[in-house]
């Protein structure tokens, strides 16, 4: 009973913890730290950080970037959101599986892409999975310690950063989040310490 109460009781801690970093992001209480970033070599440490925590559930991890994929945005922002949406993927990808993480530019738009092999979800819950609070099969998220706010916590640092998350899958046969972030194109706007115009997808 001790047991129980000790992890529940660090539960709540991290739900508050959690709750608290996205109230923040929501009210733009902290303001944003923006520079130019090149995606692949900010993403590329995080996956390396990620590796033992990934195969220690079993799982492979592969990362794959594209050179020069530049935005203008605030680095730990962009680390939180990928973080988020790795350790979404390793709590609904039952072992043996597979996470890929991957760095691609488009004409206007970054892109940043977890894939799984894991347990998919259906279209009406990929409709619901940015919502505050809700888990896919809400049972099995509560014993791997899902809190029902990290993919908030996504679209909060994504929407700040002028892009959107598009989430695809099938149940049972994984699924893929990927970030969309406008790629910083006019170094002269910068250095007048303006934000880049961005252009539209």
């Amino acid at each position: 009973r001790l047991n129980t109460i000790d992890a529940e009781g660090q539960r709540l801690s991290r739900l508050v913890d959690a709750i608290l970093k996205l109230s923040r992001l929501e009210s733009r209480s902290t303001p944003m730290n923006e520079e130019v970033v090149d995606v692949g070599d900010l993403i590329r440490p995080l996956v390396m950080s990620h590796e033992a925590f990934v195969n220690d559930a079993g799982l492979t991890l592969e990362y794959d970037a594209e050179p020069d994929v530049i935005v203008y945005g605030d680095r730990d922002m962009l680390r939180q959101a990928t973080a988020n949406l790795i350790s979404n993927a390793v709590r609904y990808t039952p072992a043996p599986g597979k996470i890929t993480v991957s760095v691609k530019r488009g004409d206007v738009m970054a892109a940043i892409a977890v894939r799984d092999t894991g347990i998919g979800l259906t279209p009406e819950e990929a409709k619901m999975v940015f919502q505050r609070f809700w888990r896919a099969d809400s049972g099995r998220a509560r014993a791997t310690g899902g809190l029902g706010v990290g993919l908030s916590v996504v679209k909060e640092i994504v929407d700040q950063h002028n892009g959107w998350v598009r989430v695809e899958g099938r149940p049972n046969e994984g699924a893929c989040f990927t970030v969309y972030v406008p790629l910083y194109t006019n170094e002269s706007e910068k250095k007048k310490g303006n934000r880049p115009r961005f252009g539209t997808n």
